[in-house]
Parts: structure tokens; C-alpha cells; sequence
């Protein structure tokens, strides 16, 4: 356990070395905000409603959509998963003592600590603005959390698949933006997912994709009872458990035919 609190707090410590990744990514993310808030603006401004949504709801799902995905989108770990197997560096972690996959969980998990620290520095203000708001739903606001948590744990799980890829396709990199793809459109990312055609919503919601995003925002936002909660948190650790499974299989199936080019 030691190794893995040491890989963590190393990773810290770089996070907090090399801002530059995080402060483009607040700057891109504060752009994508502003310009949906406008097309709203301006959908609403001609009358217009869009479900039960009101345009100040909409403003605030999507900017807290965007910060959540500032912290889980934070390990671009299909990349370096990929990436290592692709230039044989893998090979390394084959003469070490430690499992592959928590090592990167638990980069992954520092890199996101770190991006979480920030925004509660930064949003401090806020935080103690609406205080009153925060404490009337805190067993809202708790249970939602837990949900993101299960949520990065699923997104985790299937980019460090995606990543495993490259034992058998040379690169993951196609596969990782396909699947990028799909998840901003499946977890409520670019529009909340029950705004979507029936049809759609139908496959969302089977789908592993929504529990980062859609439904913790709407267990607090919509005032989901708790029976809302435990279903979504007991479907999201089934997720957890098949994707874990798809992993090892790749894991597994991928070291007998690997081959460390140059070694």
C-alpha cells in the first residue's frame, strides 16, 4: 500500500509543478460555457422552454458538468496506457513489484485530488455565498458525490481498457477518441440526458456512461428521492465489477502476446 500512497503523492507534486494543462483546460472549458449559456440565452429569449429545465438550471448544469469533467477527464490514462505498451516501456513494470492498474489508478486519482483542491480554493466564495443552500441539501449533495466517485471509477476502468487495446490494434488512440465521443454524447455532457428522443434516453440509461455526469446532477438539481440513489449507485457498481473483468481479460490475453519492441 505504501508504494501506492508514494506513486500518489509524487503525482501530486508534478500536478502542482505543470499548471499549464490545468489553466488551458479551465480556459477551454470557461469558453464552452460561455458559449452555450448564450445559444440558451438566446433559445429562451424567443420564448422558447426546453423541458422542465429554466435557463438559470441549464447555466448551472453545465457549468458543474464541466467542472466535474476537469477532474475525471484529468488522467488521460487510455493515452498512457496506451502509449507504454505502443513504445515498450511497459516492459518495465514487469520487473517491479506492483500491479499495473492501481499504479495508474492511482496517478489517475492524484492528478484529480489535485484539480480538486483548486476548485475548492477558487470557489470558496461561492461555496460560502450559498452556504445555506449547501447545508439545507447536504444528504443530496453527499450522495451525489459518492455517485461521481462511482462514476470516475467506471471512466477510469473503460479508458485503462481502451488503453489495454494496444496489446492487440498497435494504437489505442482511435478506439480512446471514439469512445470520448460517445461518453460526452451518453453522459449528459453536451445535453442533459432527458432531453434526449426517447430512444436515446432508453440506451443512456443502460448504458455506463451517465453516472459521472447526468445522475449525480439530478439526484440533487430534480430532488431525486433516495430509492433514486441506490438504484443508480447499485447499477453503477455492477458496471464496475464487468469492467473490471473486461480488463483483466485484456490484461491477461494482452501479456502473451506482447512483444517489447527493441528489447
Amino acid at each position: 500500500m505504501k508504494k501506492y500512497w508514494l506513486i500518489f503523492s509524487n503525482t501530486v507534486q508534478t500536478s502542482a509543478q505543470y499548471r499549464v494543462s490545468l489553466v488551458s483546460s479551465i480556459i477551454g472549458e470557461g469558453m464552452s460555457l460561455v458559449v452555450l449559456a448564450y445559444l440558451w440565452y438566446s433559445i429562451y429569449q424567443q420564448g422558447n422552454k426546453i423541458g422542465t429545465y429554466s435557463l438559470s438550471a441549464l447555466v448551472i448544469y453545465y457549468a458543474i458538468t464541466r467542472a466535474i469533467g476537469l477532474i475525471i477527464y484529468s488522467g488521460d490514462i487510455g493515452r498512457t496506457v496506451g502509449r507504454s505498451i505502443e513504445l515498450g516501456s511497459f516492459s518495465a513494470f514487469l520487473l517491479q513489484p506492483i500491479n499495473f492498474m492501481f499504479r495508474h489508478f492511482a496517478a489517475t486519482l492524484a492528478t484529480a485530488s489535485y484539480r480538486i483542491i483548486i476548485f475548492s480554493a477558487v470557489g470558496l466564495l461561492p461555496i460560502i455565498y450559498y452556504w445555506h443552500f449547501i447545508i439545507a441539501r447536504l444528504d443530496k449533495i453527499i450522495l451525489s458525490l459518492l455517485l461521481i466517485f462511482l462514476g470516475f471509477v467506471i471512466y477510469f476502468l473503460m479508458f485503462y481498457s481502451v488503453g489495454l487495446a494496444a496489446f492487440f490494434i498497435g494504437s489505442s488512440m482511435g478506439p480512446g477518441l471514439f469512445l470520448y465521443s460517445v461518453y460526452n454524447v451518453f453522459s449528459g455532457r453536451l445535453i442533459p440526458i432527458d432531453l434526449l428522443p426517447g430512444y436515446v434516453k432508453t440506451i443512456a440509461d443502460w448504458l455506463p456512461f451517465k453516472y459521472s455526469l447526468f445522475s449525480p446532477l439530478a439526484l440533487w438539481q430534480q430532488a431525486q428521492p433516495l430509492s433514486f440513489f441506490l438504484h443508480e449507485a447499485l447499477f453503477a457498481l455492477v458496471w464496475i465489477g464487468v469492467l473490471l473483468l473486461v480488463s483483466k481479460l485484456l490484461y491477461y490475453r494482452g501479456l502473451k502476446s506482447y512483444e517489447a519492441f527493441g528489447n
